[in-house]
């Protein structure tokens, strides 16, 4: 975890973070007159694009290295994790979820953009470059020489 983040992925992340939090209050289904939001569309999923946002957010602040309840799972990890999640499910809310004879208007539309464009930033794309997928980490183990028989 020593590697640092590049500026640029750092300011897409927040950006990104931004702007899904900004998209749970922008119009996402319309119909006969009446806008919902995000929050009044589905506020289960606004929860997770809200905690998406947070990390985003978060990740551009620090830069993403700082372990997340592990040392081997970073902040940047956990950010990419929910953003990756969340592009999906929105993926899958605007063809197949979504409420008849209503119109998707704008908000879901900025929601799916900022969570891939965080997701894509934060990424690790160093294994499709030969390293490792599950890179080891020290430990402080005493090593088996010392123990007597």
């Amino acid at each position: 975890m020593a590697a640092k983040t590049d500026v640029y992925r750092r300011l897409i992340a927040g950006i990104g973070g931004a702007a899904l939090m900004l998209a749970l209050f922008l119009p996402w289904a319309g119909g006969q007159g009446v806008n919902r939001n995000g929050w009044e569309f589905n506020t289960v999923a606004a929860t997770l694009f809200l905690v998406a946002g947070v990390f985003g957010i978060a990740t551009a602040i620090t830069g993403g290295q700082y372990g997340v309840g592990r040392p081997d799972l970073s902040l940047i990890a956990a950010t990419d994790l929910l953003n990756t999640t969340s592009m999906l499910l929105l993926a899958w809310l605007i063809p197949f979820d979504f409420p008849d004879h209503a119109t998707r208007q704008p908000g879901i539309f900025v929601a799916l953009i900022s969570a891939a464009a965080t997701a894509f930033a934060v990424a690790d794309y160093r294994p499709l470059r030969g390293a490792p997928w599950f890179p080891p980490t020290k430990t402080s183990e005493p090593s088996g020489a010392s123990i007597p028989q």
